[in-house]
């Protein structure tokens, strides 16, 4: 891994669509992850993504993805797991209120955001409503 490489934070979304074959962006997905495992570019995943990744996996009945995407994540050297402490969680809310909520976003969105802007994070994203705020506030 280089040490100039910016991270990249990403979005529940492109988790599920590589482990869940039916979704219908999984071959982006896969070719996006694939690019940056290969060429060893840092992944960033939050406490929260992991949260949303695997509820949703073990909502669909997919428990085997759902084990798969756990191990996958904590063995690739290039991705690392960013924990949301309570001090964390404390200072996103305040973001959230600072945009007073706008646009109308989850809590896990929310969170991506205030990432990206705070520890200089690119985000990767399949939601496009998510990529819009981002780049939108990326502007300010």
């Amino acid at each position: 891994m280089a040490s100039d490489d910016k991270p990249y934070l990403t979005d529940a979304n492109i988790w599920i669509a590589y482990f869940d074959k039916g979704e219908t962006q999984s071959e982006l997905a896969k070719e996006f992850l694939e690019f940056m495992i290969e060429q060893y570019y840092p992944i960033i995943i939050s406490s929260l993504v992991i949260q949303e990744v695997m509820t949703v996996l073990l909502y669909k009945n997919k428990h085997t993805l759902a084990q798969d995407f756990m191990e996958y994540i904590q063995r690739q050297p290039t991705i690392s797991i960013l924990s949301v402490d309570e001090s964390l969680l404390e200072k996103i809310t305040v973001y959230m209120k600072k945009h007073q909520f706008r646009p109308k976003l989850s809590f896990t969105d929310w969170s991506l955001l205030f990432l990206t802007e705070h520890a200089k994070l690119d985000l990767v994203t399949l939601d496009k409503q998510l990529a819009n705020t981002y780049k939108r506030f990326a502007k300010k």
